[in-house]
């Protein structure tokens, strides 16, 4: 990961953490992020919490799988991508890396073959 994107990734968290004694949804309306987005953004910062949050990461703990999980709570695969913590950063960035913009042209090339 790039340097300048690492350091804006941290603003954002940053922003997104303090924001958090506010709802998701004033915060997303603040960031121009989406609900879902600020939820992963605290995931992933280990701030988030809820009930249903809290039963997802105990049962993480205890060994069972996303698809098992979603299954017992009762989610979706994309509901419960919310409740997991990004793994190589935050995605679609303003100011993305340079590697997601290659990234991004290369699977532009793709669609318009």
């Amino acid at each position: 990961m790039e340097q300048e994107g690492n350091s804006e990734q941290q603003d954002i968290v940053s922003e997104v953490v303090a924001s958090y004694n506010i709802s998701l949804n004033t915060i997303s309306k603040i960031t121009g992020y989406s609900a879902s987005k600020i939820k992963k953004i605290l995931v992933t910062a280990g701030v988030y919490t809820s009930e249903t949050y809290d039963e997802i990461k105990f049962l993480r703990e205890h060994g069972m799988c996303d698809n098992e999980i979603a299954i017992k709570v009762g989610l979706g695969k994309k509901a419960m991508n919310n409740y997991t913590p990004y793994k190589k950063g935050l995605y679609k960035l303003e100011d993305p890396s340079g590697n997601a913009k290659r990234i991004r042209k290369h699977r532009k090339k793709q669609l318009n073959d």
